[in-house]
């Protein structure tokens, strides 16, 4: 998967790291080297790979730590670490809006502009189909430009990022219009041109009238190998049997391949062939001139197109980035800048793991922090080597402006350059072996550092013996401790674990071993050294069970004060373990708890908002019963016997019933209207609001509810039958829902006064009766040129019938293109017509178009 370092990177590694370090970012080097190792060609790739045009391609593979994303090698220009970070957060925010929205950037049909601004710049000619490029090019700036005022406005860092895309509409509205939908320059674009034009066709229709007559002289009929018209060089010809060649007086222009076949331009249409022909030189010197006033006209516009570039690069490695980051399927996050001054600052990472790895299997993640040296032990593959790249891959990720792969990072301010010596330096070429290559980085570690950098080195001081690569090896990091760097090492020395164990700058960890199961488990164990493990690991692999034992008992017995210690610090750490276990299930169980006694205070404010309900209506239902009693017997007795009693009796009830409403309505005044729609409420006929369209009933109920918010419930808006997810219904309030009703009410007369008939809802399909009746259009999700096209169509149905028809076009909101683009048709091309929005909120509002006959 490793693309080919390039031969200017190849020829760099030859150098020396300073001279290599001239080559980066003064605030933030790192050498080819330790690039090449930690896979950035590796990265460039997936990137690359994953953007949609040459210009995200370009700044994929230039991609360099510190550095900003560019196309041309003339703009680069360094990426300082707040705009790393407000580069990275932006890379996570379009992963957010794909997530959330199902929407990426509208990147899929970005030309490439070449060397076309270059020759407008020199005021070299272009041809149409570079202009075509080039009017492409810009109409994809200004729909990124509308695309991001419309989707992106709560994508704070995206929106920064991406600012001061030119729109350019003063280019736009003289260009545009020269070329139509096939990619030609219109007849209009001059008065020359359209004359030339007209010409052209007069003289094609004059030739093909009188070739026609020829072809069908039925004096000329045995002459003709064929009865067709054709072109050779441009003019028109009519194959004609070679053994009759004297009959037919012209020009031969062609021979078939048999030699049976001349393919003759007769003499009678010699001169309209000429006129034809210097007709169409004429026609491409006039598009020529043109394209040089295009050329021209571009000039003053040219840092526009030249900043729309560096725009649209920066959005497409943006979206190739966060698409390489979907394809992780795990975690990741924007590195904190801790600020800092000297090597005194912790180095974190919580939950890293390999982001190249992790697009080819399961891998384990692992939290580590650390200032001065970290010293890492445990077996032979058992993950070290994976730990340390992807430590050092996300610091250069960091420091390019991408997310990096962990649940929480923080990467020190004073971390200006990484150097590491992971591999064999073996050179044949230049004489060198392991041992000498690795010391040939090491001096390059202590010559090119500077404080606060991190040096990563793998099997530090390996390839010699054991007696004195050791001690070699601590005088090392001690040396770069003492010059206030950050060391990341691996090894199996043991007398650097008693190093790391006691002096204070230093963290051991090690990879633990299941020895149960003999096999690594990849994950580490802080601040507990680790042994190899070899011969647990060489049983594995099977070698004889003789030569294990005679190996450990030339190892002799490890030191038994040593071994007491080791197992003390695992039984600890297992105890420690257990108890965060144990605590975490303590917090899930709180947070349970939590939660039910919510649903609990839910459930019991439902129930007395039902409560009131129930026992008001029943109070209520009694005194009006009592009344009404108390009402006939009134009617019926006389005044002796009714006395005064009753009247007061019958006129305290009255007053007693209007006191119980007003505390009724008072208490549920208190308690405010509850809006929430649950899944038991959604039940036919029921009045609702729906975002984006207004007020409705639901017609359709879901069989069941599993797709949750998303679960689609379909709803008549007027006279619109529209299915939206579940999360976009919500209940009306009494005072709403009156109104509905009434506005509804209202509607259905003015229709049926005005229409005389039932409303038939379609589609872009017309009744199937004759008679007054509705259509549907409706061009969501449609192309302005596709819209208009169905918009046409469903509008020559109004003439179909005498009855008068209307048709309901819905376009919705978005970003109102497709309204604008609608009714700016309406206004300027169809006077026969007269529209309106439709009413709020029986027909959608201004969603839709509502259009019938001018009266």
């Amino acid at each position: 998967m490793n693309l080919k370092v390039s031969s200017r990177e190849r020829s760099l590694l030859s150098l020396d790291s300073r001279n290599i370090q001239n080559e980066t970012d003064p605030n933030f080097w790192v050498d080819f080297r330790t690039l090449e190792v930690l896979e950035r060609q590796t990265v460039r790739f997936e990137i690359s790979n994953r953007a949609r045009s040459v210009f995200g391609k370009r700044a994929a593979e230039n991609l360099n730590p510190g550095w900003a994303p560019h196309f041309y090698d003339s703009k680069k220009t360094e990426l300082n670490r707040s705009e790393a970070s407000l580069q990275s957060q932006a890379v996570l925010e379009l992963l957010d809006l794909r997530r959330e929205s199902q929407l990426n950037l509208p990147l899929g049909d970005v030309p490439d502009l070449g060397n076309i601004l270059v020759r407008i710049q020199r005021s070299a000619s272009i041809v149409v189909s570079e202009f075509v490029d080039l009017v492409r090019f810009h109409k994809s700036a200004q729909g990124l430009y509308h695309f991001l005022n419309r989707y992106g406005t709560t994508k704070a860092s995206l929106l920064k990022t991406l600012t001061g895309i030119q729109l350019a509409e003063e280019w736009s509205r003289k260009h545009f219009p020269l070329l139509d939908s096939q990619g030609q320059i219109v007849d209009s674009a001059s008065e020359d041109l359209r004359a030339l034009r007209s010409l052209s066709k007069e003289l094609h229709e004059k030739i093909k009238n009188r070739l026609d007559d020829f072809l069908h002289n039925p004096r000329l009929a045995e002459v003709m190998q064929d009865f067709y018209i054709t072109l050779r060089d441009g003019r028109y010809v009519v194959p004609i049997k070679t053994n009759f060649r004297g009959r037919v007086p012209g020009i031969v222009h062609d021979v078939s391949n048999s030699q049976s076949t001349l393919f003759i331009e007769p003499q009678e249409i010699v001169e309209w062939n000429n006129q034809l022909k210097v007709t169409e030189m004429e026609i491409e010197h006039e598009i020529e001139r043109i394209l040089s006033e295009v050329v021209k006209d571009s000039q003053p516009f040219l840092r526009a197109f030249e900043t729309n570039v560096e725009i649209i690069t920066r959005a497409d490695f943006l979206l190739a980035s966060s698409l390489w980051i979907e394809d992780w399927k795990r975690v990741a996050t924007v590195a904190e800048d801790l600020t800092a001054t000297g090597a005194d600052s912790f180095l974190t990472f919580e939950g890293l793991y390999h982001p190249l790895l992790c697009l080819q299997r399961e891998v384990v993640d692992n939290s580590l922090s650390w200032k001065g040296a970290f010293v890492l032990t445990g077996p032979n593959t058992g993950g070290k080597t994976v730990l340390l790249k992807s430590l050092g891959l996300s610091v250069l990720l960091a420091r390019s402006g991408l997310p990096v792969p962990a649940q929480k990072a923080t990467v020190p301010s004073d971390l200006r350059g990484v150097m590491a010596d992971i591999g064999d330096d073996q050179s044949i070429e230049e004489n060198l072996s392991t041992f000498s290559g690795h010391l040939k980085v090491l001096k390059g570690m202590l010559e090119n550092t500077r404080p606060g950098d991190l040096v990563m080195v793998d099997e530090i001081a390996t390839g010699t013996s054991p007696e004195e690569g050791q001690p070699l090896a601590q005088s090392v990091i001690e040396e770069l401790l003492n010059r206030n760097l950050r060391v990341f090492v691996t090894t199996h020395y043991g007398g650097l674990k008693t190093f790391a164990m006691t002096d204070e700058r230093c963290r051991i960890a090690s990879m633990s071993f299941d020895k149960a199961h003999r096999k690594p488990t990849f994950k580490i164990q802080l601040d507990l050294p680790g042994d190899s493990s070899a011969f647990e690991i060489a049983e594995q692999m099977g070698l004889p069970s003789a030569v294990l034992n005679r190996a450990r008992s030339l190892r002799g017995e490890m030191n038994e004060d040593v071994s007491l210690a080791l197992s003390r610090l695992e039984k600890a750490r297992l105890q420690l373990i257990e108890k965060e276990k144990q605590l975490e299930f303590a917090e899930s169980k709180a947070r349970e708890r939590e939660l039910k006694a919510q649903e609990k205070a839910k459930e019991l404010d439902l129930k007395q908002r039902e409560g009131l309900g129930e026992e008001a209506k029943s109070l209520l239902k009694s005194l009006s019963q009592l009344r009404d009693e108390l009402s006939t017997s009134v009617r019926s007795a006389t005044s002796v016997e009714l006395g005064q009693g009753a009247k007061n009796l019958f006129s305290k009830i009255s007053e007693v019933s209007d006191e119980i409403r007003g505390r009724v309505a008072e208490k549920s005044s208190q308690l405010g209207e509850d809006l929430e729609l649950h899944d038991n409420q959604i039940v036919g006929d029921l009045w609702v609001e729906v975002d984006g369209f207004g007020v409705g009933r639901i017609v359709e109920t879901p069989k069941d509810f599993s797709r949750g918010a998303k679960t689609p419930v379909l709803v008549l808006v007027g006279d619109l039958q529209v299915g939206v997810p579940r999360s976009k219904i919500k209940k009306l309030s009494r005072e709403k829902e009156r109104h509905a009703k009434t506005q509804k009410a209202l509607t259905d007369t003015h229709k049926e006064k005005k229409l005389g008939a039932p409303v038939i809802s379609s589609t872009a399909v017309r009744p199937s009766s004759a008679g007054s009746g509705s259509l549907l259009c409706d061009v969501r999700g449609k192309t302005v040129e596709e819209a208009l096209r169905k918009v046409e169509n469903s509008l020559n149905e109004i003439y179909r019938t005498e009855e008068e028809i209307l048709v309901t076009i819905i376009h919705g909101h978005g970003s109102d293109r497709l309204k604008d683009a609608i009714r700016g048709y309406l206004k300027k091309e169809r006077a026969d017509l007269s529209y309106r929005t439709g009413s709020w909120p029986g027909e959608g509002g201004d969603g839709v178009t509502v259009v019938e006959r001018a009266k």
